[in-house]
């Protein structure tokens, strides 16, 4: 399931309905022994008509026009708050990885970003999610769940404050003179950005045009694969082991982590040794 320009449509939600949101619905209503579902749609675009989205037991209703920002809890903040944590996130495994060196760090910027990955993205977002506090979610959940009633939601003190942000980017070699503003702009860079593409007229004209040459879901698509060098479970086996010998020498390191890392290192001998034995079996021709 993917989309080559990386906008939602129609015909992708359709097969996400279909083969992940139904199957996995179905599943968890048999564990919490309930007979119907409803999933609550934005009314846009790209969301086929809820007509075509039909399963047993499970219907399928546009929420009102314009009404996200107040009736979608995710919208109460707490988006904004994990967007802020990715970007922290973002500019602190930057500065790990650059160098101290004014006219190397621009270098170092530029091979960052061409080296970061969508499943980079995805690891930092998962962290990003699990990170955000409970105090951040519970006020936009209060209208679903009443015994939330008394939560207080006059300070977000988890929330990532843009002199935060600022002080992190300003300890990037050359950024000394980095002001709010700056911040301030790419914090809000997609505020406007409505999650799905808004065609032009000549645009949606020459769709309409040409029904059958779907070029999202074309055959000819070519899917561009990224080829990573392999490493070998020799090399991984002495990275996990010299990975425990640094945290064990760490006086901020718990037992958690180290037994973690033992077990990644103990995997990977065992599949050294695994195929060092199948490189040592006879061979007999036939």
């Amino acid at each position: 399931m993917h989309q080559e320009s990386a906008w939602m449509n129609s015909s992708l939600f359709s097969e996400w309905f279909r083969d992940c949101f139904v199957p996995e619905v179905k599943k968890n209503l048999k564990k919490l022994k309930l007979k119907k579902a409803i999933l609550l749609m934005d009314n846009v675009p790209a969301h086929p008509d809820v007509e075509t989205l039909k399963a047993e037991n499970i219907t399928c209703i546009f929420i009102p026009r314009n009404t996200t920002a107040i009736l979608q809890p995710m919208d109460q903040g707490v988006i904004e708050s994990m967007k802020r944590r990715y970007r922290k996130q973002l500019l602190s495994k930057l500065l790990f990885e650059g160098d101290d060196d004014e006219v190397e760090a621009a270098r170092s910027i530029v091979q960052f970003c061409k080296a970061l990955t969508l499943k980079d993205c995805v690891y930092m977002i998962k962290e990003t999610c699990e990170s955000v506090p409970e105090h951040t979610l519970k006020p936009p959940l209060r209208k679903l769940a009443p015994y939330l009633e008394n939560v207080d939601e006059s300070n977000d003190s988890g929330s990532v404050t843009v002199t935060e942000l600022n002080g992190l980017s300003k300890k990037f070699p050359g950024c000394g003179n980095c002001e709010g503003d700056y911040i301030s702009s790419w914090l809000n860079c997609d505020a406007d950005d409505v999650g799905f593409q808004l065609m032009r007229d000549d645009e949606i004209i020459a769709q309409v045009r040409k029904p059958n040459s779907d070029d999202d879901n074309s055959e000819s698509d070519e899917v561009k694969v990224i080829e990573t060098s392999k490493i070998s479970n020799s090399d991984a086996f002495d990275c996990f082991a010299k990975g425990l010998m640094w945290l064990d020498q760490q006086t901020d390191s718990d037992s958690t982590e180290l037994m973690l890392l033992k077990r990644l290192r103990d995997r990977a001998a065992k599949r050294r040794q695994s195929c060092l034995r199948q490189s040592k079996l006879p061979f007999k021709p036939m």
